[in-house]
């Protein structure tokens, strides 16, 4: 996959609707990220790179190509990759729950 696909699908799967959204999230101006997707990226700086890789929550090896999974180069099974990706996508809210439902049950393990 090429960098404009791998940015839509990371900006998907971050829940990311709109170039706007990344743009205020980055802090990326808008025409580097439009540049990006239209595949006229030659003159694009390493850093709006990182940030916008930062903000989907991918890996800036796998936004440029180099590596197939998009979560980073640590090695994880299908289904935790399916569990990041569907974290990704529910909202703020929905995160916070779940995020202390796992603190809570490696609590109680380190109880046991």
């Amino acid at each position: 996959m090429s960098l404009p696909e791998r940015l839509a699908e990371a900006m998907k799967n971050a829940n990311i609707t709109s170039q706007r959204e990344l743009s205020r999230r980055s802090g990326v101006s808008q025409s580097t990220i439009h540049r990006c997707l239209k595949s006229e990226y030659p003159s694009i700086q390493a850093m709006a790179i990182f940030r916008i890789a930062e903000v989907c929550n991918v890996s800036v090896d796998w936004l440029l190509g180099g590596s197939i999974n998009p979560i980073t180069s640590i090695e994880y099974s299908p289904r935790e990759i399916e569990l990041i990706k569907n974290f990704r996508r529910i909202s703020a809210t929905q995160r916070e729950i779940i995020e202390v439902a796992v603190q809570s049950a490696l609590t109680l393990r380190r109880k046991i």
